[in-house]
């Protein structure tokens, strides 16, 4: 039998925005940081585009088609610009939670996981996670849309992050 695993840690903004990215790679949730904001930019230029596109190929009387065009790309670009933001705040919503939160002790064995911490104790199941990835400095476990990152700079000694992440995949996939 594999022994149970207990870690200590503070979630930092680092770690949140690597277990962010790795969810956004395999396609859980919504992606952030700044290919989110050059993908909204490039969509707008391309909207504008086409309809400038529309009205040199139209000619002189197709001013209404550009004016379409150009409002839906700007528009587009407007709306996009607005979820990046919602992103944000959530981002920063997220860090002022877990700096309440303070420390928190994740202990994982065979059953699942128990976490404690200032807000008090959860057990989750092996059946609440889809995946473990590794993530520049640590793993993450990702639960639906959800993202859990734990530091490797918290594991045991001895305990390489490689073999912490392949013990816990193998508790999952035994649940």
């Amino acid at each position: 039998m594999i022994e149970a695993v207990e870690i200590t840690y503070r979630l930092d903004r680092p770690l949140l925005a690597a277990g962010e990215k790795a969810r956004a790679r395999i396609g859980a949730g919504a992606g952030s940081g700044w290919g989110v904001q050059i993908s909204i930019v490039l969509a707008a230029a391309l909207f504008v585009g086409l309809a400038y596109a529309a009205a040199r190929l139209l000619g002189p009387d197709a001013e209404a088609t550009v004016l379409v065009g150009a409002g839906a790309g700007i528009g587009f670009g407007a709306a996009l610009l607005l979820i990046a933001s919602a992103n944000r705040r959530m981002r920063r919503a997220v860090l002022a939670q877990e700096k309440r939160r303070g420390e928190v002790t994740a202990r994982f064995g065979p059953a699942g996981i128990a976490f404690r911490s200032g807000f008090g104790a959860q057990d989750m199941t092996w059946a609440a996670f889809d995946a473990v990835l590794p993530i520049k400095g640590g793993t993450a476990l990702l639960s639906g849309g959800l993202v859990y990152p734990f530091p490797d700079a918290a594991l045991p000694a001895g305990l390489a992050p490689e073999a912490f992440r392949a013990r816990l995949e193998a508790w999952r996939e035994a649940a």
